[in-house]
């Protein structure tokens, strides 16, 4: 199952690639680290982690990294492509990247 934000439009386009490149036998989930700090919303994680996953939130855990250092997990380096996790919340976000890429990302 691959997991990105869906308040990031400039994930980069072989995202999905170079997470799964990263997971092998021994990776259960491979997650995006900018080169500075882990992206925890941006992973790529086997659906056999369904049942961990569920019993981690019914045991109220809630935070994404401790539940990933329960798992096999891989950082991915993404330092090459940190404008992957740009997030727009507000309008003025998407006004500024507009106007720096010279279009429109649409009012979807």
């Amino acid at each position: 199952m691959a997991i990105v934000p869906c308040d990031a439009p400039l994930v980069a386009a072989d995202y999905v690639e170079r997470l799964t490149t990263a997971c092998d036998a021994e990776v259960d989930i491979a997650v995006a680290h900018d080169g500075e700090r882990i992206q925890p919303v941006f992973a790529l994680i086997r659906k056999g982690l369904v049942a961990a996953l569920n019993a981690f939130l019914e045991s109220g855990g809630r935070k994404t990294e401790q539940w990933y250092g329960l798992q096999r997990t891989k950082l991915v380096d993404f330092s090459d492509a940190a404008e992957s996790f740009l997030n727009i919340n507000r309008p003025e976000d998407r006004d500024r990247l507009e106007a720096r890429l010279g279009g429109t990302l649409g009012d979807d």
